[in-house]
């Protein structure tokens, strides 16, 4: 009886340890990371694209503060003096031969009422900044997206060798399994077994050098997407023909950029200009001041005057109008108008340039699918018609009317295509991203 309650508890001990593990393993499989995925966790994952954000912030601080240059300008001064010998006091308008102390305090301000405009081109140049670094910004996440798509694509790639590396080592081992039959039988000899033994330690160790290119490729996903270096992902192919991100030629970017170069070449020369039209501001000036050479002389012996009855006297006020009126800059102007004028027709014809490498590319895109499209329909046939060939010469192998040479030959053939075909469907997914 107890030998009875003994092996059912170890049963359901068994049975228990079973489940857990079998849990364990079922909840540590790697999840599947669709390229939809990898590409939002590229997005969001700031640190790739840190510098040109900080950059973008920069220009938009510059932005901000541009708007306070329009105020009025203000400053105080002060001054605490003492002067030796003969002097002419500015507060008495008298000579001094003794020690004099003074000071002084006052408030300035100054407002710039025309200035060529210059306000606003600087403005316009600042905004066409901020506009360049967008556009650096949306190089980097297209060349960081293109990145991460190739090395997704080339992950798929790799799984599908890895998948059929694995299916020729399982065929090659039942054909292993075929020839011991068939050499018991005396119909073949052992030379074929020892054949197929070595195809099966080549396609090993062409499997080995998959699964470390494979690592390394997923290192790389890894690091675009912010996860740990080691961190395993299975794949979809399918997620590739439904990601909704959108690639761009590099040109399109270079394009954008030279665009906006010639704005602001147009906007400095409009900034230049300003250096030969006339200025025109406002200045105003308020102080006072305190000296010991200020004295009353209604009073016996003259002393100095007290300190707040000197401030009060000694209290001035002005306000300037100024005019500036460019007259000679010794061909500075006409310098800079040339100059700028040899750098927009350069930028021009660079424009023009990028404009039709951007058409030639769209073209050589358009002829890639073309071309992925019919080489997938003409690789499907060679793959259906190889998989018949190859299971009529197994069958003659088998009743020993043929040599192994031609079963290898028709099956490495055959896996060989099926390669070529998912990887051909796969490049041409990758191409409709763009």
């Amino acid at each position: 009886m107890k030998n009875t309650y003994f092996y059912e508890f170890r049963s359901v001990f068994l049975v228990l340890i079973f489940f857990l593990v079998s849990h364990e393993t079922v909840f540590s499989q790697p999840e599947i990371l669709s390229l939809q995925q990898a590409v939002n966790l590229v997005e969001k994952n700031e640190i790739n694209h840190a510098k040109q954000v900080y950059f973008i912030q920069e220009i938009e601080t510059h932005r901000t503060f541009h708007k306070f240059s329009l105020l009025p300008t203000a400053s105080a001064s002060t001054s605490l003096n003492t002067n030796f010998g003969r002097r002419v006091d500015p507060f008495t308008n008298t000579f001094a031969t003794n020690q004099v102390l003074s000071q002084s305090f006052g408030l300035s301000s100054n407002v710039t009422l025309f200035n060529g405009f210059l306000y606003f081109h600087n403005r316009e140049k600042i905004n066409l900044q901020f506009q360049s670094s967008k556009i650096d910004l949306n190089t980097l996440k297209n060349s960081l997206l293109t990145d991460l798509i190739e090395t997704y694509v080339s992950l798929c790639k790799q799984e599908i060798q890895l998948n059929l590396s694995k299916l020729r080592i399982e065929k090659l081992n039942e054909i292993q399994a075929i020839q011991r039959i068939l050499i018991d039988s005396k119909r073949i000899s052992t030379l074929d077994s020892l054949r197929s033994y070595q195809s099966i330690l080549v396609e090993e160790a062409a499997l080995l050098k998959i699964q470390t290119e494979y690592k390394r490729n997923l290192y790389q996903l890894n690091f675009l997407i912010g996860y740990p270096l080691t961190t395993v992902h299975r794949f979809d192919l399918q997620s590739i023909s439904k990601s909704t991100c959108s690639l761009f030629v590099t040109d399109y970017f270079n394009l954008e950029k030279k665009e906006n170069e010639l704005k602001q070449l147009k906007i400095d020369l409009k900034i230049a200009q300003t250096s030969i039209l006339p200025t025109f501001s406002v200045n105003g000036n308020v102080g006072t001041g305190f000296s010991t050479n200020n004295k009353d002389f209604s009073l016996p012996n003259t002393p100095t005057k007290t300190y707040g009855e000197q401030i009060n006297q000694n209290l001035y006020e002005s306000v300037g109008f100024y005019l500036n009126i460019p007259i000679f800059n010794r061909g500075e102007w006409l310098k800079t108008t040339k100059i700028n004028q040899i750098q927009q027709h350069a930028s021009q014809a660079e424009l023009d340039q990028i404009q039709k490498r951007i058409e030639i590319q769209k073209l050589e895109l358009e002829n890639n699918k073309l071309e992925k499209s019919a080489s997938i329909s003409q690789l499907e046939k060679m793959v259906s018609n190889l998989n018949l060939l190859y299971k009529n010469v197994l069958l003659l192998y088998q009743e020993g009317r043929i040599t192994y040479t031609e079963v290898e030959n028709t099956f490495l053939e055959l896996q060989q295509k099926q390669i070529e075909l998912e990887i051909e469907k796969l490049e041409l997914q990758r191409l409709s991203l763009f």
